[in-house]
């Protein structure tokens, strides 16, 4: 009932992933994907949680880091480089790695909180791919 209000609440122009989004998105394996199949579950729910259909590269992950340092920790822990996931959103981003970031497998994970979904939607969502547009742009559908 929660996530079902909560979907309510916050879809806007394009789906959260807790309500079960039908857009195609970034990820490794067959569904689309990031250089020699590595899944970086931040970078990923970055993209995806924007409505971005572009594949993670190298060069946006370079650009979170730079950019997007200090909002990457808030939703997803200090150490989410290392791929240790804590925050508001450290099992939303488990989920996303056991997904191995494919898009449909990704789409069943549900954000821990009403603070998760927004940290995904506003604070990485549309805060970094904002400031990382040229790198988005790069890396490609």
């Amino acid at each position: 009932m929660f996530m079902r209000n909560l979907c309510g609440v916050l879809l806007l122009g394009s789906a959260l992933l807790a309500c079960g989004s039908s857009t195609s998105g970034p990820g490794t394996g067959p569904d689309s994907g990031t250089p020699s199949g590595a899944c970086d579950p931040v970078a990923f729910a970055t993209l995806n949680s924007a409505g971005s259909n572009a594949k993670v590269c190298p060069a946006f992950i370079q650009c979170l880091g730079d950019k997007c340092s200090a909002a990457a920790q808030e939703c997803a822990g200090p150490d989410y480089a290392k791929g240790l996931y804590a925050g508001i959103c450290g099992s939303y981003y488990d989920c996303v790695k056991t997904c191995n970031c494919v898009k449909t497998c990704v789409d069943k994970c549900a954000p821990d909180s009403l603070d998760c979904s927004s940290c995904l939607l506003y604070t990485l969502g549309y805060g970094c791919t904002l400031p990382c547009a040229s790198a988005v742009s790069s890396c490609g559908t």
